[in-house]
């Protein structure tokens, strides 16, 4: 069947789960982390197929390159996301055993997201994807310093993002 292999069914699965964590008054930590781990399952496997399919589109050279991409860091995001989220959950003894390395996970999420946001896409790509390609890049940045940083200056972002995406 051609939709258990498509990343748009894993994206929605993703998305059904995170909906109903997020409807659910009472929720335990536990639980939380059940969902979470289901969400990120999803997601990890909705970023294989859309490598899959960008290795495809480089091959054959289409203007579909950046919006994969795009589609990439989006799954990166979510995921390093709900890492941060998982290693915030206080009364949970996995998630304070783990802490360390959920955050770390966290940050190298951030990380592949900003090397997939330098990705050369080639001539073929629009301004359109370019700018979202490049926003999303911009987004990990300001992210990797968040977490990165004890404390952080508008030098530190200007510094990371420029001058004139920082004003």
């Amino acid at each position: 069947n051609e939709l258990d292999k498509s990343p748009s069914r894993f994206m929605a699965e993703a998305d059904c789960f995170q909906s109903f964590k997020d409807r659910i008054d009472s929720i335990t930590s536990e639980q939380q982390w059940v969902l979470i781990n289901h969400i990120n399952a999803n997601l990890k496997k909705a970023q294989e197929l859309v490598k899959e399919e960008l290795t495809i589109h480089i091959q054959d050279k289409t203007n579909e390159v950046s919006s994969k991409v795009s589609k990439i860091i989006e799954i990166l995001l979510s995921r390093a996301d709900n890492e941060l989220l998982r290693s915030s959950l206080q009364d949970l003894e996995s998630s304070a055993k783990n802490r360390d390395v959920l955050r770390q996970n966290t940050v190298n999420l951030l990380k592949s997201g900003l090397n997939m946001g330098n990705t050369n896409c080639g001539l073929r790509e629009t301004i359109s994807d370019k700018l979202k390609r490049e926003k999303l890049r911009r987004e990990c940045v300001v992210r990797l310093v968040i977490l990165t940083k004890e404390q952080f200056t508008e030098q530190d972002l200007i510094r990371n993002l420029g001058m004139d995406h920082y004003m």
